[in-house]
C-alpha cells in the first residue's frame, strides 16, 4: 500500500471511529485530503457547545516534531478554515487537536509526555491534544466483531448505574484501543455490553486508569 493509500485509510478509519465513538460529525467544507500526506487535515464538529476537532497529519521527520512546528501547522489549518491565520493564538482557541504521526515506538516513549504537556500549556490548557500512530489507525476496532458495546457512564448518576463501589471495578487502560477511540480518561467509568447466544446480554462495569498507575 502506497503511503498516500495508507493516509487516506488512515483518516477514513479515524473518521469513522470519531462519528461511531464520540458522535462527531466530519465538517466536509474545512477538511483537506491532498496528494501531500503533510497537507492531510480533517475538521469534525464534536457536537457539545459548537467546539471544533482537527486532525492534523505529521509527516514523520527524524525526531519529533518542535513546539513550534505544530503551531504553526495547526494555525494554517485554521487559517485555512477561515478561523483566522497565524495571527491568532493558541490561548484563544477552543478546540480538540488529534496529532497523527507515523513514528517508532522508541522516539513516542521517550518523547511524547513532555511532548503533549508542553503543547497543553502553550494553550493554557484551552485544547485536549492527542497523539495517535497510523498504524493502529488502518482498521475500525469498533466494527470487530468480538469487541462488545461500550458506554461511558455519567459520574452524576453512578450510584444507581454502577451496582459497586467504583474502587473496586475491574480496570481499563487509557491506552486500551476502545478507550481511545472514545476519548476516555483516567476515572471514567464505562460499562461494557456482551451478548451471548446462551445467556443473553450481560452488562460489565469498568474505571479506566492511566498506564503508569500499578495495578497491584
Amino acid at each position: 500500500m502506497s503511503d498516500v493509500a495508507r493516509t487516506i485509510r488512515t483518516f477514513d478509519v479515524l473518521g469513522q471511529l470519531m462519528t461511531e465513538a464520540r458522535g462527531w460529525t466530519v465538517d466536509m467544507t474545512r477538511s483537506c485530503k491532498t496528494p501531500n500526506r503533510s497537507m492531510f487535515r480533517v475538521w469534525f464538529h464534536t457536537n457539545k457547545d459548537g467546539r471544533l476537532a482537527v486532525a492534523l497529519f505529521l509527516a514523520a521527520p527524524t525526531q519529533m516534531p518542535t513546539i513550534k512546528a505544530i503551531k504553526a501547522a495547526m494555525l494554517t489549518a485554521i487559517g485555512d478554515a477561515g478561523m483566522g491565520g497565524v495571527e491568532a493564538k493558541l490561548t484563544e482557541l477552543d478546540l480538540s487537536v488529534l496529532l497523527l504521526h507515523d513514528y517508532g515506538a522508541n522516539t513516542i516513549r521517550r518523547d511524547v509526555s513532555s511532548f503533549l504537556e508542553t503543547l497543553r500549556i502553550e494553550s493554557n490548557g484551552r485544547f485536549r491534544v492527542e497523539l495517535w500512530n497510523i498504524a493502529t489507525l488502518q482498521y475500525n476496532v469498533l466494527r470487530c466483531a468480538d469487541v462488545p458495546q461500550h458506554r461511558l457512564i455519567d459520574p452524576a448518576t453512578y450510584a444507581t448505574a454502577v451496582p459497586c463501589a467504583i474502587s473496586v471495578l475491574p480496570l481499563m487502560l487509557v491506552s486500551d484501543p476502545v478507550a481511545r477511540a472514545m476519548g476516555l480518561v483516567p476515572g471514567d467509568v464505562i460499562s461494557v455490553e456482551r451478548t451471548d447466544s446462551r445467556v443473553g446480554k450481560t452488562t460489565y462495569w469498568r474505571r479506566v486508569i492511566d498506564d503508569s498507575v500499578s495495578t497491584k
